[in-house]
């Protein structure tokens, strides 16, 4: 099908007008959830969407010797958070709040790049900077990924499970999972982009690659593991 010009303006425009992004599903999203939204918005959001289109994204803005998605990055984080949040959480609690909390780590760090499934990966100089004007309102990419992941919470009850953790706590979990956000980005660059690293950071052995398929169904399996471990 041929299209003219003003065809084309007109379908770019709509496209920028309604800030719609389309997954594996070809159902439509909202980009823009805002902090409460709404129950059509969230039944939109599934955990095989997500996993497929991170599966398929490149770390480092592609600038990798092997392919290494978002989807092994995230599997990647959650391992780092389960060490961090044991030696954490070791003399804290009860037994069962030791095991929720570290649970709670694990998943988490999981799905802490899930916004990038609508998204996608923006390289942290650009997503920094970058601003979305709409409706008269300014949003941060940290905005939209921030509730992105709080209707995902929300749809797989996860809210409700923070919500058992008092301030304290929450923080420490959070705190677990950013940094092993950070030893996960500098092993990985060191093992896939050849960058040296620091004196402070051991580079693995090797890192699995595996398919585009094999680590979306990882990544499921990963999440649905741990919601039944949670009993969510």
């Amino acid at each position: 099908m041929d299209l003219d010009k003003e065809t084309i303006q007109e379908l770019e425009s709509k496209m920028a007008d309604d800030l719609l992004v389309y997954l594996n599903s070809d159902i439509p999203f909202n980009l823009l959830l805002g902090e409460s939204p709404s129950k059509e918005d969230k039944s939109k959001i599934n955990i095989t969407d997500i996993s497929n289109t991170l599966s398929k994204i490149c770390r480092f803005g592609g600038r990798t010797k092997e392919f290494y998605s978002v989807a092994q990055h995230s599997s990647f984080v959650s391992e780092i958070a389960h060490t961090l949040a044991r030696d954490r959480f070791d003399s804290i609690g009860s037994k069962e709040h030791k095991k929720c909390a570290i649970l709670v780590s694990k998943l988490l760090g999981l799905l802490h790049d899930c916004a990038e499934a609508f998204t996608g990966d923006i390289i942290k100089p650009l997503k920094q900077t970058i601003k979305v004007y709409y409706s008269s309102s300014i949003y941060s990419i940290e905005d939209i990924e921030k509730n992105i992941l709080n209707a995902l919470y929300s749809v797989y009850g996860i809210s409700t499970l923070i919500e058992r953790f008092n301030e304290y706590d929450m923080a420490s979990i959070e705190l677990i999972v950013r940094q092993a956000d950070v030893l996960a980005l500098y092993w990985e660059a060191i093992q896939l982009t050849g960058t040296k690293g620091t004196s402070w950071v051991k580079p693995l052995d090797t890192i699995d690659l595996g398919s585009m398929q094999t680590n979306a169904y990882r990544f499921r399996s990963k999440f649905y593991s741990l919601l039944d471990s949670l009993s969510i």
